[in-house]
């Protein structure tokens, strides 16, 4: 697991996404799953209103999702189809939508 990475080498960077998690299980596909932690509805809507940033790194990874404090922050309707949505429950991350397989850009090697 990685986090805070970047969206591009040296200072040419100009977004972070909380949390990559590299998959290293060739049984379950070897797989690049970006995290992005929203902990209010307010930073949820910022992110929601500026698709660019997650567009960013979706094209270089295979699944996406979107980890809230609380369920009450994504409202229905609101989530990308392109995006997974964990909440807490206890001590644990459950998976509310699962998030689907991601088309990789042409660009990038899979």
């Amino acid at each position: 697991m990685l986090t805070h990475v970047r969206d591009e080498a040296g200072f040419g960077a100009t977004r972070t996404l909380d949390a990559v998690v590299v998959g290293l299980w060739p049984s379950r596909g070897m797989e690049l799953h970006g995290y992005e932690v929203k902990s209010s509805r307010a930073d949820w809507v910022r992110e929601r209103d500026a698709p660019a940033k997650a567009e960013t790194f979706i094209g270089r990874l295979d699944r996406f999702t979107l980890l809230v404090a609380d369920p009450a922050i994504v409202a229905p309707g609101e989530l990308p189809p392109t995006w997974g949505l964990m909440v807490p429950r206890g001590a644990k991350l459950v998976q509310v939508v699962a998030a689907p397989k991601l088309p990789r850009t042409a660009a990038e090697p899979r």
